[in-house]
């Protein structure tokens, strides 16, 4: 049976252009070829795909120059917008520069002469499609006068859409240009690093033994919360088992986020000393100052922290999507009550403002500095879909410190691309020093990995064996001290597959592990392991470690 995309192209698509062509219903018929080519190109099948292809190239060839211009000055305001709409589709496809050049300057030529508020955005959507530099100066000017005129209640959602629309293409370009870049905390500044529960005693550690001052931290629910100043902000920075940075936004004596004057609290906080502060730009970037002020511009968006609760029940979901409504308003608030200094654009932001609700209602605010460049991995330069996230690595390694040794010949069996053990030689001091006192082995089966993983270590400066082979069959001359790995995931139904891993993998323990040596494995299959412990009599369970998600690092000596 033929999909309802195929009933609809193969039977209409000649009968929609020929009733526009008569000027029957076009309204309607311009919004059924736009859902055609929906339709079409939701198919997953190159056929399908080549098909709605062919759609755009046989709708870009039935019209010329004279019937998009009659459909720009329709008298129905919606006929302009879904015309506008369906070049935009067409232009989203394979269109030669040509075509595209010419229906730019049909759509540019519409939208001067649009006055309907509602209809402008569209013409300027599709506009970002095409090559925009004739009309950057013009652009810039309407952009000013949006700035600049008060509207009316009424208007202003849908000026906001077309200033939101002319920011998107004008920053593209600036984007280009911008040598706007990091520059550093001059002053003192709160900072939240953010980690979970399990490590942040030990992060706050390390923290206090570099500012000698353990008030100067304190463990929050969502991290470290840290008082950093210009002289030690990069050693606290340099910190490896926090996951972001971020800052504490400092509000104005007795000012509160909640959803009334949200937009006037950020506006009127040190927001905009902290980006002047912790961004520089150079004379060429001056060009990009907001006009007037002498002061610089900024991208934004705004989000939500990420929830706690994974899960959430309908009235929730129902409300979270009011709260996207919200934000969507609070950024445009926010450009405006800061005179565009700050500017609200979908991608390549500079900074992001992150919110996160409080017991009483009201929200805490954080800013995420997106210009700063975080070198703790520098030397990860490949990585795999399931690689264990660098953080992670450095989190297990820090929990494992007092069964960890420099002396130690250790191998990770599933290594992937690495991070454990060069997680491991920071842990130890022997990175970045280099100091390399005993062997790393890294066996995988995925050849691809193996050559990444080589890379890896090869950056960090250290010596690592990587073999491609697996863990199963692999024999050595003498025995490792430290066997140290994160398990593969398993899906629930390989009950049997899970149960066969394990055994093997113990049993090749028992081969390859020196009379004193040691297991360290993370996994989330702690009765497994617990059994094969029972059967292995040569090992004992020495301590359960903690990782979050139900996983755990099983630390297993030998007898």
């Amino acid at each position: 049976m033929a999909d309802r995309g195929d009933a609809m192209s193969g039977q209409n698509i000649n009968e929609i252009l020929s009733d526009i062509r008569e000027e029957r219903k076009i309204r309607q018929n311009l919004s059924l070829l736009r859902e055609i080519l929906r339709e079409k190109s939701k198919s997953g099948t190159k056929e399908k795909g080549a098909g709605a292809q062919a759609y755009k190239n046989q709708i870009r060839g039935e019209w010329k120059e004279r019937d998009w211009l009659s459909f720009f000055e329709n008298e129905d305001a919606k006929v302009r917008k879904n015309a506008a709409n369906l070049a935009g589709d067409l232009l989203l496809s394979e269109a030669d520069e040509d075509w595209s050049g010419r229906i730019g300057g049909i759509l540019w030529r519409a939208y001067l002469k649009e006055k309907t508020l509602f209809v402008r955005s569209i013409y300027l959507k599709a506009l970002a499609l095409t090559d925009c530099s004739p009309y950057m100066g013009e652009m810039k000017k309407r952009l000013d006068q949006l700035r600049e005129k008060q509207w009316s209640p009424e208007e202003l959602a849908h000026i906001r859409a077309e200033r939101q629309a002319l920011e998107a293409i004008l920053h593209r370009k600036d984007i280009s240009e911008s040598s706007l870049h990091w520059r550093g905390i001059a002053s003192e500044r709160e900072i939240l690093l953010e980690c979970q529960p399990y490590i942040s005693d030990l992060l706050k550690k390390r923290v206090d033994g570099i500012l000698k001052d353990p008030r100067a931290s304190r463990i929050v629910p969502r991290g470290l919360r840290v008082r950093v100043a210009e002289n030690n902000y990069e050693q606290v920075l340099a910190c490896r088992t926090y996951r972001d940075f971020l800052f504490y936004l400092p509000l104005r004596k007795g000012a509160v986020i909640d959803r009334k004057g949200a937009a006037e609290a950020i506006c009127r906080s040190k927001l905009l000393p902290i980006l002047d502060e912790i961004y520089a730009r150079d004379e060429r970037d001056k060009r990009q100052e907001k006009v007037g002020t002498g002061k610089a511009s900024y991208r934004f968006r705004v989000s939500w922290m990420k929830p706690v609760r994974k899960e959430k029940k309908r009235a929730e979901e129902k409300q979270e999507g009011s709260d996207a409504s919200w934000i969507r308003l609070l950024a445009a608030q926010i450009e405006e009550k800061s005179n565009h200094r700050l500017i609200n654009v979908p991608g390549n932001y500079q900074l992001e403002i992150l919110l996160a609700a409080k017991r009483d209602g009201t929200y805490r605010v954080y800013l995420k500095p997106s210009l700063y460049q975080d070198q703790r991995f520098a030397y990860r330069l490949h990585a795999e879909p399931t690689s264990m996230a660098p953080y992670k690595a450095a989190q297990m390694t820090e929990l494992l410190a007092p069964y960890l040794r420099k002396d130690h010949q250790v191998i990770d069996p599933l290594a992937g691309v690495g991070s454990l053990l060069i997680e491991r030689a920071y842990t130890l001091g022997i990175l970045p020093l280099g100091r390399q006192e005993a062997d790393s082995y890294a066996l995988d089966t995925y050849g691809k990995a193996v050559a990444e993983g080589r890379e890896n270590a090869a950056a960090a400066g250290l010596r690592v064996q990587y073999i491609n082979r697996s863990f199963f069959d692999f024999r050595h001359d003498y025995p490792f001290d430290e066997i140290l790995t994160e398990a593969p995931q398993m899906e629930a139904g390989q009950r049997q597959e899970r149960e066969r891993f394990y055994r093997a993998f113990f049993d090749q323990a028992v081969g390859i592990l020196a009379g004193d040596g040691r297991i360290m494995l993370l996994t989330d299959q702690g009765d497994l392991v617990r059994k094969q412990i029972r059967l292995h009599d040569q090992f004992r369970l020495e301590r359960e470690i903690d990782m979050g998600e139900r996983r755990r690092i099983y630390v297993i000596l030998r007898r």
